[in-house]
């Protein structure tokens, strides 16, 4: 099965970024197109699951708690795994989240 049309509404995609801070962003799927080529995804709110040293610590999105009211439609692709990906700005792209918390660090 192509791993694309494995995405369906309520998945969450994890991105990842930053120069000097790792910083993480979440996005859930509200929405398909009709081609099923093209999602649409609201950035969600995250919680601070354990707390690091220097800003840092691991954090987890929470799930239909949803940040902002704008709606992306993003093309879906894959990445060099073949897991489906979406690109978010010029620099960043977000995978399926695997479900386990993520590092951030916000120390610049």
């Amino acid at each position: 099965m192509d791993t694309i049309t494995e995405v369906k509404v309520g998945d969450i995609f994890h991105c990842s970024w930053g120069y000097d801070m790792t910083i993480n962003d979440y996005y859930q799927v509200v929405g398909l197109t009709p081609s099923g080529k093209s999602v649409r995804v609201r950035k969600l709110n995250k919680e601070l699951v354990k707390s690091g040293e220097y800003f840092s610590g691991r954090e987890m999105p929470i799930k239909d708690d949803f940040a902002t009211d704008n709606i992306l439609t993003k093309r879906l692709g894959t990445d060099y795994a073949g897991r489906p990906d979406i690109k978010i700005t010029s620099y960043s792209w977000a995978t399926l989240w695997d479900g386990e918390s993520n590092y951030f660090n916000h120390m610049d």
